[in-house]
């Protein structure tokens, strides 16, 4: 009797499992079956880096060169860049080539290099061997960082460069940023999930609220034009005393952006309770089993 009661309990439980593991695919297709996938073209492609200021092991050194030929190194492996591309962009500081040189942007203002080396450990980047385009060593100060999107030709995120205007996709508040504000003096940063960006100067720091504009495409995604004559992305600063409107020209965004329609989304609810309802089925008609067994 004993031995009947536990394989039905094993019977029960293997059930659970293979009807679980046999409908979660299918019902995960059906859910997913009008979703449309968008695709933000980028001036270069990325990782995003997360830093913990109490993680020791928690390291990257990066090397960016303008001698001979573009490139960066990320903990030993060396890329070639091409000109004109944002190659760092974080919350202490922003990297991007031009032509013939780099613009090292940090909390403490902008630099022309052209090569330099980037430790970020226990989120401090520190540098080293930082040369201006005159060939001379100069000393950048050490800033806090704990984000940083790095350059990568096979990263799943699109750095963008905004100058010449461009079209993005996103869901709302999915964008990070950085950089230097020429007519304020100030370091920005904005981190995907904040409705803000943090500005810093030598008097401290401060939060501005972002400008959210652009089209909404009924499935979650956003379709924003952002550039210098257009406020779909950007914030409002004090110029002496005058509100200056910031449009940032460096940004990145997820490469693929995939949105599901609103209509689909009361149908995805019923389609998973699908399957908590097959689920315990099983599992009561096990039990109704297992007590017609006992009183027997």
């Amino acid at each position: 009797m004993k031995t009947n009661i536990l394989t039905l309990v094993i019977t029960m439980v293997v059930g659970v499992i293979l009807a679980g593991s046999l409908l979660a695919p299918i019902v995960t297709d059906a859910q997913h079956a009008q979703d449309v996938t968008y695709t933000n073209t980028a001036s270069s492609y990325g990782k995003i880096y997360e830093f913990d200021e109490t993680d020791e092991n928690d390291t990257v050194i990066i090397s960016v060169c303008k001698t001979g030929e573009r490139s960066i190194s990320i903990n030993g492996t060396t890329y070639n860049v091409n000109a004109w591309q944002p190659v760092i962009v974080s919350d202490g500081f922003s990297i991007r080539y031009y032509s013939t040189a780099m613009t090292l942007s940090t909390l403490n203002g902008p630099q022309t290099i052209i090569d330099a080396t980037i430790t970020i450990s226990q989120g401090v980047a520190t540098f080293t061997n930082v040369h201006n385009s005159s060939e001379t060593e100069v000393t950048i100060a050490s800033v806090p960082v704990s984000w940083a999107f790095v350059y990568t030709p096979d990263g799943d995120y699109s750095g963008i460069l905004t100058e010449q205007t461009a079209t993005v996709y996103t869901h709302k508040n999915e964008i990070y940023t950085g950089n230097w504000i020429n007519t304020t003096s100030e370091y920005f940063s904005g981190k995907a999930g904040d409705d803000f960006v943090t500005i810093t100067n030598g008097n401290g720091s401060r939060t501005a609220t972002l400008n959210w504009g652009g089209e909404y495409l009924n499935n979650g995604v956003y379709k924003l034009t952002i550039g210098p004559n257009s406020d779909d992305y950007s914030f409002v600063v004090d110029n002496a005393g005058e509100d200056y409107t910031v449009h940032p020209f460096m940004i990145v965004v997820p490469k693929e952006v995939v949105g599901t329609p609103d209509s689909q989304k009361g149908i995805n609810s019923l389609y998973g309770s699908i399957v908590v309802i097959a689920l315990a089925a099983i599992l009561m008609s096990g039990v109704g089993a297992i007590a017609l067994r006992r009183n027997d």
